[in-house]
Order: C-alpha cells, then sequence, then structure tokens
C-alpha cells in the first residue's frame, strides 16, 4: 500500500493553482497502473424524459426509492426511480417539479438525511456564476405529489475566487454531500486533476454564504458527483474516469484523505451522478441514461 504526500505550507500552497490559494493540506495518492474497467448496466431508465442523469440520491423516507434530476436544459423538476430504472410515478407523466426554484445547471443532488433533498443548481462551466446555490427540498410522495417546493435556497460563494472569470478555470462545482449534519461540496477543474473540499459553516438565506476550503486532493479527472453515510464513515467521490472510497479517520471529514481510501478507473461513459445504496455498495448512473452498481470490495485499496 502506498502513503498521500501532503504539501502543507509556504511556497509550495500558494503555487497551487485555482481554488487553493491559501495554505491547505495537499493529497495525491499512488495508484497502480491499472486499465479502466468496463462494467455491464444493471438496467436502464425505462422514462425517455431521464436523458441526462446528472445527480442521484437514495431516499430517506420512501424505501426503494432513488431521486434523480436532469442536467441543463431541463426544466425544474425531479425523478422518482427504482434500481430497476422504472419510474415510481410521476403524477402527469412529465416528472415531479420544484416550484420556487430556477434550473439554471442542476449538477447533483444529496439527501440531508433528514428527509430533505439538497439540489445544487451550481454548474459553473464557464467560470463566471455568481448565483451558486443549494435548493433544499422536502421531499415528495413519490405515489402522489403533483409537486415539491423549495424550503430554502442557499446561496453560497468560494472566498478564493477572485475574478470571473479566473485564470484557471477550478470553480466549476458538481458534487455535494452531507455528512455529520454538515454540507460539502467538491471543485470540478479544467486547469488540472485535483478536487478542492469545501464545508459550509453557515446557512443563511439573506447573503451568499463563504465556504471554508479544506483540502485539495489529487483526483486523477474532473469529479462530477460524491455522497457519503450520514456519519461520514465513508465518502464516495466520482469521476468521468474514477471511483474514490475515502474512510475518514472517526468520520472526520476535515480529514478526509488520511485514513483508508480505494480506487478504481472505470469505463462507464459520461457518468455524472453517484449514490450509496448501502455501506459496502455504490450506484452510478451516466448521461446516456444506464445505472451501474458497484460493490465497494471491487476497488482497490491504494492508502491504508
Amino acid at each position: 500500500m502506498t502513503r498521500a504526500i501532503p504539501i502543507l505550507s509556504g511556497i509550495l500552497a500558494m503555487l497551487v493553482a485555482g481554488c487553493a490559494s491559501s495554505e491547505v493540506p495537499y493529497t495525491r495518492v499512488s495508484v497502480p497502473i491499472t486499465a479502466p474497467r468496463k462494467i455491464e448496466p444493471a438496467a436502464s431508465f425505462h422514462s425517455h424524459l431521464i436523458d441526462e442523469s446528472s445527480g442521484i440520491a437514495k431516499s430517506t423516507r420512501y424505501e426503494g426509492v432513488y431521486w434523480t434530476h436532469n442536467d441543463s436544459g431541463d426544466r425544474a423538476r425531479i425523478f422518482p426511480v427504482t434500481l430497476q430504472g422504472e419510474t415510481v410515478a410521476m403524477g402527469d407523466g412529465l416528472g415531479i417539479p420544484v416550484k420556487l426554484a430556477q434550473s439554471r445547471d442542476w449538477e447533483d443532488i444529496a439527501s440531508d438525511h433528514k428527509g430533505n433533498l439538497l439540489i445544487g443548481d451550481f454548474g459553473n462551466n464557464a467560470n463566471m456564476r455568481e448565483d451558486l446555490c443549494v435548493y433544499i427540498v422536502p421531499e415528495p410522495n413519490p405515489i402522489d405529489a403533483n409537486q415539491a417546493i423549495v424550503k430554502r435556497a442557499i446561496p453560497f460563494y468560494f472566498p478564493e475566487q477572485k475574478s470571473f472569470p479566473p485564470a484557471e478555470a477550478n470553480f466549476d462545482v458538481e458534487a455535494i454531500f452531507v455528512a455529520n449534519d454538515t454540507w460539502y461540496v467538491l471543485t470540478k477543474h479544467r486547469a488540472d486533476a485535483d478536487t478542492c473540499l469545501y464545508r459550509f459553516d453557515s446557512y443563511r438565506e439573506d447573503k451568499p454564504n463563504a465556504l471554508t476550503l479544506v483540502c485539495r486532493f489529487g483526483a486523477r479527472g474532473m469529479v462530477t458527483a460524491a455522497d457519503a453515510l450520514p456519519d461520514g464513515s465513508r465518502v464516495a467521490v466520482l469521476s468521468y474516469d474514477n471511483v474514490w472510497v475515502f474512510e475518514p479517520p472517526e468520520g472526520d471529514i476535515d480529514r478526509l484523505p488520511e485514513g483508508k481510501v480505494y480506487w478504481r478507473p472505470y469505463r462507464l461513459g459520461q457518468c455524472e451522478a453517484i449514490c450509496f445504496i448501502d455501506r459496502d455498495t455504490l450506484l452510478v448512473t451516466n448521461e446516456q441514461g444506464k445505472l451501474f452498481v458497484i460493490p465497494i470490495t471491487d476497488l482497490i485499496e491504494v492508502q491504508q
């Protein structure tokens, strides 16, 4: 097994581009030379309306239900589905509209483990947006709901971004997860193959919340989604090319790369959504409408 190499301070920390412009830990885990694994999908979405699945979250209120949404260009709506790709029920057949929400560029969805969905309207390909936000939406009943309603909208920003667009295009964000009742997001980089972990320390509605930069990690690709167990004991991170699972010490997300780390490259199409089915199993969806089930035992332990 190999150890992560932290770059912690001084000139090296200041030279790290983009989001990590202040002194934060930088970790890069060595991985073996491994060909990407191609696996067969477990199912396909039955509804043709789910044509660019960009987020997936397991319901905490309704057994066997998962919530997904499309990428930018769709209306503000969510779809309840099963692991077999079936739509549970959709009222008029057009999905469940989310009232009081805009849909500029929805990129991920998460559960707060309290019966609410968090919908991230924070896609920022050009790194020019100044209206990033997360919608808090109580889970509607998938059987008979004709709408879901936003309870709160939480705006946020990255203090490290000083210009729009910045010189380094590292402030896109497509991944949100919740652990220990705290929200986190991971950035998607175009100037390098890293990601930055940010933490919410406030959840105000009246003004944008400044996120706290926690660490930077060598993700070996563009990060497109994430999920966590409620106690933070495992965190899954997805990129177009890799799946990572972290076991931070004592579930402390601020120490994400310090514990055991599992990884494997996969060839799954344009995959942009991941969630835990259970502690030991992951669900990944791609924008081509396929669902993949990945046991964590299929990943390679790359850090002990």
